[in-house]
């Protein structure tokens, strides 16, 4: 109501109706940086108003989740993240305004563990080390399935370095891809072994002996000769009794 008075000092009112006009406003909404990557530090999200009123953030999709302007990832694949203002009195409701993410996997590496065995001992089971976890994960929470480890080296390897093969197995990660590092397999010497036992003892005999050959050192591999030369691991290899008539001992080579 408008009220006035006349030249006479008589009041009148008069009675006004109207909706009042509220002002348009916009949203400039900083695009996020991408892509980024599985594990990033927390994101500030930037956005002003031409109102000058407080914008708010809310996530649309994806997998991520937003606490006032701080936006934090929690897996891989695309993020939409929306900016809004609701308006006032004074000012309408701005027009949402829209910024994607594209979160690619973080890097795990898969290390074949280094190992070591004496010579003509069995194979060691193999084994590895996965590390570069982030955001809190473990193997058993983030990661399934296992790597498929390999070696050239057998048992019966000679003394020297082997490599041990790392590769993807059944590994799987939702979060993760891999890269492999292969380790290394030692065959060490036997060391100090004991002297072999013949049996029938050295000697010369008329008549053909069977002969047997034992040693007391646990993994001992025995090469032997017939013509008196000192054995190498190029003689004949000990696997069982063999026929003979004139006995030169053998040695047990360290290997």
């Amino acid at each position: 109501m408008v009220m006035d008075t006349d030249a006479f000092g008589g009041i009148h009112g008069v009675a006004l109706k109207g909706t009042a006009t509220q002002a348009a406003q916009s949203i400039d909404f900083i695009a996020p940086a991408t892509p980024v990557t599985y594990g990033v530090k927390p994101i500030a999200l930037k956005a002003t108003s031409t109102s000058g009123l407080p914008v708010t953030f809310s996530v649309v999709s994806g997998p991520a989740n937003v606490n006032g302007s701080t936006l934090t990832i929690t897996g891989v694949g695309t993020v939409a993240v929306a900016a809004s203002q609701a308006g006032n009195a004074d000012y309408a409701a701005a027009a949402e305004v829209k910024s994607t993410i594209t979160v690619a996997k973080a890097s795990l590496t898969v290390t074949a563990n280094n190992l070591s065995k004496v010579y003509g001992a069995a194979l060691p089971t193999l084994t590895d080390t996965v590390s570069g976890f982030v955001n809190g994960d473990t193997a058993a929470k983030a990661v399934t399935g296992a790597a498929k480890l390999s070696t050239t080296a057998t048992a019966a390897s000679p003394v020297g370095t082997y490599p041990i093969t790392a590769a993807a197995g059944t590994l799987a990660a939702t979060n993760y891809s891999f890269k492999f590092v292969a380790g290394t397999l030692t065959v060490k010497p036997l060391g100090t072994v004991a002297t072999p036992a013949l049996t029938p003892p050295q000697g010369t005999y008329s008549a053909v002996q069977s002969v047997s050959i034992k040693d007391t050192t646990s993994g001992a591999v025995i090469y032997y000769t017939t013509n008196g030369d000192t054995p190498t691991t190029g003689s004949t290899k000990y696997s069982g009794e063999f026929p003979l008539q004139s006995l030169r001992r053998s040695m047990p080579l360290p290997c």
